[in-house]
């Protein structure tokens, strides 16, 4: 009999993680929090009044309105809809504005198809968020009315800070566990937009309940600016999003010149994050190192297809020409806010160790460190991939060859990170 339940539950748990897709503590973590918020919400709506229908239909549509049309960035989504929920907690109560939470994720999610866990997770890590501000709130508050400025501010300010927080953690920590990126990355990208996202949300928040108890109709005038700053924050996003991606497309484009280059940069940028995880880099100089490793080869947009795909050795002329191209990729970088960190990297991945390099001829530690890093994953993958001037040479040829380099061309620090990368984990190979 114990052998028949446990193989019954083996066959619960594998039928559970297909539908799902999660595994590990993904997965505890994502039955973790339906379980608290289902708790939450089955609680909450006991406490529900059918005579107040009308306010939980309003307010769901409101809710609705709030959750379409999100902002993609870093496999999650920005909505305006934390100043609905914060505000239908303020004038109402939590079970209305869990009501309402659930009403607008449900339906949004649903509409969009994105998946029956993302859906069940949205609803639940919600009704937390929505649960913990609410109760935060009413805590705090001062005074008898729906809202008071001066007594209720703390109330107020307290429970935002909440909702942002507990929202933020469940949702960085399901991308981190389901995607395998470290918690630290997720969270600081997160963390980064929100608190630029939010602030915008909170007065938003507090105009609706002030106004909405003053004379309900105003919330029609109300939909106009909460549309605008989702607008708005959209445009900054999206600017910000193809700025990167088009410099990564011409840089792929610059790649596919010559079949011999296609997806260097891909790879670079790979071996680059390995070396500088290795090294114990803070997560934000590792990701502007990976990004200065996608765009590195852009200035090649100068040179001709005759020099770069010529066979036989370069002349002077030529050579020269080649070693501008450090230089016409920082003049096209350092302008742009989100490279601004990481030109110099690219502008200096050519200089040696020894100060034989170029375009300065900047010597040991002279030479930023990511630019260091860069030397190393840029020439590891030229000498094992195909080059019109020679065969690809092996990994353990290209290894040999980078650690006989060491202390002249590379930093001996940099070439011992790299020498612990392990590099058939890598998703970019090498041919070599």
């Amino acid at each position: 009999m114990e052998t028949k339940n446990m193989t019954i539950l083996k066959g619960i748990k594998q039928i559970v993680v297909e539908a799902l897709g999660l595994r590990g503590p993904a997965l505890l973590f994502f039955l973790a929090v339906v379980g608290t918020g289902s708790f939450i919400i089955f609680n909450q709506f006991k406490d529900l009044d059918l005579a107040l229908l009308h306010i939980y239909l309003i307010w769901g549509l409101l809710a609705i309105l709030s959750e379409l049309k999100p902002i993609p960035f870093f496999k999650s989504l920005i909505t305006v809809s934390s100043a609905i929920h914060l505000a239908a907690f303020i004038l109402f109560d939590t079970p209305t504005a869990i009501l309402v939470g659930t009403i607008g994720t449900g339906f949004v999610d649903i509409l969009g198809r994105r998946g029956f866990n993302k859906l069940v997770f949205n609803i639940c890590q919600y009704a937390i968020t929505i649960y913990l501000a609410g109760w935060t709130f009413y805590f705090f508050k001062q005074s008898d009315t729906v809202l008071n400025f001066q007594q209720d501010f703390v109330a107020f300010i307290l429970s935002c800070i909440i909702y942002f927080i507990s929202n933020e953690l469940m949702v960085c920590i399901i991308v981190a566990l389901s995607t395998g990126t470290r918690f630290s990355i997720v969270f600081r990208k997160g963390f980064q937009l929100e608190a630029m996202h939010f602030p915008t949300m909170v007065p938003l928040a507090f105009l609706i309940a002030y106004l909405y108890q003053q004379e309900p109709l105003t919330i029609i005038f109300l939909i106009v600016p909460l549309a605008m700053a989702h607008i708005q924050f959209k445009n900054y996003v999206e600017l910000n999003n193809q700025a990167q991606e088009t410099l990564e497309v011409l840089a792929d484009a610059i790649d596919h010149r010559d079949p011999y280059t296609a997806r260097h940069s891909w790879r670079v940028a790979e071996y680059a994050e390995a070396i500088a995880q290795n090294m114990k880099l803070k997560d934000r100089e590792v990701e502007q190192i990976k990004m200065a490793g996608r765009v590195h080869d852009i200035g090649k947009i100068s040179i001709s297809d005759r020099i770069l795909q010529k066979t036989k050795p370069l002349s002077k002329e030529e050579f020269d020409a080649i070693k501008t191209h450090p230089s016409t990729a920082y003049s096209m970088l350092h302008q742009l806010k989100i490279y601004r960190k990481c030109a110099h990297y690219v502008l200096y991945h050519h200089e040696r160790f020894d100060g034989q390099g170029y375009p300065e001829g900047l010597k040991g530690d002279a030479i930023p460190l990511g630019a260091r890093i860069l030397a190393v994953a840029d020439t590891f993958d030229a000498i094992t991939t195909n080059r019109p001037y020679r065969k690809a040479r092996t990994k353990k040829q290209a290894i040999e060859e980078i650690r006989r380099c060491s202390g002249t061309q590379f930093d001996p620090k940099v070439v011992e990170a790299f020498l612990k990368v392990d590099l058939d984990s890598l998703n970019y190979e090498s041919e070599g």
